[in-house]
């Protein structure tokens, strides 16, 4: 069997390809250029697999990369930062997932497994958020995600094709950059601002499980057609209890910093505002704020039922790889 992976360069691609080739699977890549890479790639040069340099959103390059494939995992998409403006986002995470899905149905694939996001259910409701819960996402990334998973539906609706749809949460683990940034900062300043007492819930899921979640959902394939999943961790605590933790693990003491949503929302707008007049980057945006003052808590059942599989890492010891990989790469 082939499988191809497209994002295979990013944080989660790399992770699920270096998986897939743990057992053995033909597989093929989609990637862009490895000379924009911060890292190396081996799997990239040495013949294991079968690499496409090309674009998510170039037919040719797409029709080429699904030469012999079996299934799709397509996890190739713009995420949300600073500075990108929504034609961007639709471009690339939705127009690039319509590529996907017509080069896919032509060739007739087995299956195409499309990692979303749980930010397209936007604010929750209630608690944990359900599969079923209706969809509100918020931020530009977030509503390109959920046009995406649209696309997916109605192709899996109408046309019966043979589809999958993971909607992670945030997710961790070595490689993480986004992650990065924030305790590059509270280990530079010895402060942790957190919006609204940090009391929000999170639960995260480690990279190497939602690489094997994916997996799954391919080898159950009987089960796992035509549905909607949530993958999450399996520990949820708050945010603040998550940095401090963090911070643990560092080995750093670090002060908290209660910061009231509305004045976090100010702040937020007067850094957008000021980076714009200077060219910086803003360290406090408004959808880090969003991120930062909602509940994220989620029910996996569905796919622990249908699949088997279960999230085996607990935080504390992701937490610990993840730092330690950090040090490991002098970037903490």
């Amino acid at each position: 069997m082939r499988v191809l992976v497209t994002g295979a360069t990013g944080f989660i691609g790399r992770c699920l390809v270096e998986n897939l080739l743990e057992r053995s699977y033909d597989i093929a890549v989609l990637a862009r250029s490895h000379k924009r890479l911060k890292y190396t790639l081996p799997w990239l040069h040495d013949g294991r697999l079968k690499v496409i340099y090309g674009d998510i959103t170039d037919a040719s390059k797409v029709k080429v990369a699904l030469e012999g494939v079996d299934v799709v995992f397509h996890l190739a998409a713009l995420l949300g930062r600073w500075g990108i403006l929504d034609q961007q986002y639709h471009h690339v995470n939705v127009y690039g997932t319509h590529v996907m899905l017509e080069q896919s149905a032509k060739v007739n694939v087995d299956q195409v497994i499309y990692l979303s996001s749980t930010g397209v259910m936007g604010r929750l409701k209630t608690l944990p958020g359900d599969i079923d819960h209706p969809c509100n996402p918020v931020t530009p990334y977030e509503k390109s995600k959920y046009q995406a998973e649209l696309l997916v539906r109605k192709i899996i609706n109408e046309e019966h094709f043979p589809s999958t749809i993971i909607r992670a949460t945030h997710v961790y683990g070595p490689g993480d950059y986004n992650t990065l940034q924030i305790l590059r900062l509270m280990k530079k300043w010895r402060i942790l601002p957190v919006i609204d007492g940090g009391r929000r819930l999170f639960q995260p899921i480690y990279v190497g499980d939602l690489a094997q979640a994916l997996i799954f959902c391919m080898e159950k394939k009987n089960a796992s057609l035509g549905k909607t999943y949530i993958v999450a961790g399996n520990q949820t605590m708050t945010f603040k209890d998550f940095f401090l933790l963090s911070a643990k693990i560092i080995g750093i003491k670090i002060k908290s910093l209660d910061l009231p949503v509305g004045l976090a929302w100010i702040c937020a707008r007067i850094n957008e505002g000021m980076s714009e007049f200077f060219g910086w980057t803003p360290i406090v945006t408004r959808s880090r704020i969003e991120f930062f003052s909602r509940n994220h808590v989620y029910n996996n059942r569905r796919i622990i039922d249908d699949t088997g599989w279960l999230p085996k890492i607990k935080l504390t010891t992701g937490l610990r790889e993840t730092i330690e990989w950090y040090k490991n790469q002098r970037l903490l």
